[in-house]
């Protein structure tokens, strides 16, 4: 019987010895714990904890704690006080203008289109009314000849399933053609992915039949998905003097010429597989199928100009997809309409009466400090080959900064006067639009037949936004952002290098570091240059790789590398100039530095968004990039069995 335990216990020893074995080598740099995902409203311990074990959620502790998210957002975060201010500003601005003596024209246009949309009472007596003519020169037509007479026609052209456009590189500017999307989640953003319950709820109200509603929208739908889902994103270009026996057939000359741009040369077809298999359908046989999708697509767009019963239709996609209706009440209403809705003149406007000149020229000398850091650490970087590091700070000496906004944002002058023709029967919310668009789109074809303006921007100037644009070598930080961190050129040197001086170093590392430009940067580096570098980003990549962040899931090493590595990037070459200041205060800093990262959103909204982003998830964004520095560690005395501590050979160095 003895023998029969020791055997049986041997045995089991046998089976459990791999195990134990494993567990013995699991590297002591793992943290003990994974961080609770406090990003996501809920997740909170219930005492706020050291923040040598988890600092993210220690520094910003009381405000995951008392700071609900409001009912018009998915989420809440430090900086949202910053776009309220400015939401305020503009609000009591535009509230203050008079029509009747206001000379500016810019601004009573902003003023008119804001008076429009404060109107609910005639809003809501015109109902769907405004968006019945365009509904039936739609529903009319009896041949694709019929069809191709929209093309001309200014109040429908907007509302079909394909447009044009153009962009500029550095050297010159492209036409473009391409199709619009409506139903595929997998071409349409979360916020205009509307259900078939609400094209067939809009129908009704236009006086449709349920059944023949549902009919109509069964068909838009089942038309796109014939050419949405050819697999593959190519595109190609037909050229204005080379024939193209494929690209001729298809009346796409005759709809760019109708848009404006008649004089164009080369045209790139935005992806052209979809755009083949279109035209494969676009046929007299389709033309009912055609004809629903044009419909779809106007009353998507029109909803939002309507009356209240269509803005409510609306707001259910809201509630889908982040668990919340996002209702606007009131003036809020009314301002954040003119900031979606015509974002460029909004924040012309912010900029000229609100942002300080005084401001945008420190941030131009705060950046440029950065980029000298990089000029001067650069060629001590050993895993560059000297032609690179030489190439790179070329590149670095010339690159422009943009603080605030662009010299050239678009002249509104005219707009005014067009809003106000017709009779008034003729004007609404909805037409104002229309005419909004066909405003902006003359804009758009009359600056790609100008000389290139390389330093244009395409987002307005209240954006809270900072890139760098590799076309034209440009650093770019909009004055939105610049507002949201609070920046002041009294304000300390600690928070300007944590509030700003960490993201703009983070942009400037884009140079160099991000996806696909390491092939454009190769003929500057060879291809042990891009391996060396591919492997910095991925060997940080892989360590945030290791927390969960919901449901098992993590962030992926492939999508958020770059973006992770320009944080390192950023945040050594910010430490490095750290170094030199005399008294810094690294325990102010590093506060600082994640209070800026402070969010937490729905947990729907997280799931939808936040997951699919490029940029690392912000606990972590924060928690395992401080763990890289010795500075983190001297500050806050962080020692072996902190949560927060990470042993020095395993610190990842950029």
């Amino acid at each position: 019987m003895k023998n029969k335990k020791i055997k049986k216990n041997a045995l089991i020893l046998i089976i459990l010895a791999p195990l134990l074995l494993a567990v013995s080598f699991i590297p002591v740099f793992y943290p003990k714990s994974i961080w609770l995902n406090t990003n996501i409203d809920g997740k909170l311990s219930r005492k706020q904890p050291r923040l040598e074990d988890d600092f993210y959620q220690s520094t910003n502790y009381d405000f995951l704690k008392n700071t609900p998210i409001p009912k018009t957002k998915i989420n809440v975060h430090n900086t949202l006080a910053a776009y309220d201010e400015i939401q305020e500003k503009m609000l009591s601005y535009v509230k203050s203008l008079k029509l009747e003596t206001e000379e500016n024209s810019e601004n009573k246009a902003l003023k008119y289109i804001y008076d429009q949309c404060s109107d609910w009472e005639k809003r809501n007596a015109q109902g769907v009314e405004p968006v019945l003519p365009i509904l039936k020169k739609f529903q009319k037509l009896q041949s694709l000849e019929d069809f191709e007479t929209l093309f001309y026609d200014d109040e429908a052209r907007i509302f079909l399933p394909f447009d044009s456009g153009y962009y500029t590189t550095s050297t010159w500017n492209i036409i473009t053609f391409g199709l619009k999307f409506q139903f595929d989640k997998n071409r349409v953003s979360p916020n205009e992915l509307y259900s078939s319950d609400f094209y067939e709820k809009m129908l009704v109200k236009c006086g449709y039949s349920k059944r023949e509603a549902k009919k109509l929208v069964k068909s838009a739908k089942n038309f796109e998905k014939k050419y949405s889902r050819v697999k593959g994103i190519v595109d190609v270009w037909m050229y204005k003097n080379k024939p193209n026996e494929k690209y001729d057939a298809y009346p796409i000359r005759k709809f760019m010429e109708a848009s404006g741009y008649g004089e164009a040369g080369d045209i790139q077809i935005i992806m052209s597989g979809q755009v083949e298999k279109f035209f494969s359908l676009y046929n007299g046989e389709n033309l009912e199928a055609l004809k629903a999708l044009c419909i779809c697509n106007l009353l998507r767009t029109s909803a939002g100009f309507l009356d209240r019963d269509c803005y409510e239709l609306k707001l259910e996609i809201t509630k889908k997809i982040y668990g919340k209706k996002i209702i606007y009440d009131g003036d809020i209403y009314s301002i954040e309409f003119l900031n979606n809705i015509i974002p460029m003149l909004y924040g012309k406007l912010w900029v000229q009466n609100f942002f300080s000149e005084e401001v945008r020229e420190d941030v131009t000398e705060f950046v440029q400090s950065i980029i000298d850091e990089y000029i001067l650490e650069i060629p001590e970087w050993n895993w560059l080959s000297t032609g690179a590091k030489y190439n790179l700070t070329q590149v670095l000496k010339e690159t422009k900064i943009i603080a605030g906004y662009s010299n050239s944002l678009p002249d509104y002058s005219g707009l005014y006067g067009l809003l106000t023709e017709g009779s008034d029967s003729e004007k609404s919310l909805l037409a104002s639009y229309i005419k909004l668009k066909n405003f902006e789109k003359a804009i758009q074809i009359e600056q790609s037949f100008s000389e290139v303006d390389v330093y244009a921007w395409a987002d307005s100037p209240q954006t809270m936004n900072a890139y760098y644009n590799w076309l034209n070598n440009s650093i770019n930080i909009c004055a939105g952002w610049i507002w949201a961190t609070g920046y002041d050129v009294n304000m300390t040197i600690e928070e300007k290098m944590a509030k700003l001086g960490t993201v703009m170093a983070h942009e400037i590392s884009h140079s160099f570091s991000i996806p696909g430009f390491a092939g454009a940067r190769r003929m500057l580096w060879d291809e042990k240059d891009v391996e060396a570098l591919n492997k910095k980003l991925t060997e940080y990549g892989n360590y945030m790789h290791k927390f969960t962040l919901l449901n098992g899931r993590k962030s992926s090493c492939e999508r958020i590398k770059f973006e992770a590595g320009a944080d390192m990037f950023g945040m050594t070459r910010i430490l490095n100039m750290a170094k030199k200041i005399s008294d810094f205060d690294y325990q102010k800093f590093f506060k600082c530095y994640s209070y800026l990262w402070g969010v937490k959103y729905t947990e729907k909204a997280y799931v939808s968004s936040v997951l699919k982003d490029s940029h690392p998830t912000n606990f972590i964004r924060v928690n395992a990039e401080v763990q890289q520095f010795d500075e983190f560690y001297e500050a806050f005395d962080i020692k072996s069995g902190d949560k927060m501590y990470l042993p020095p050979e395993k610190r990842i160095r950029f």
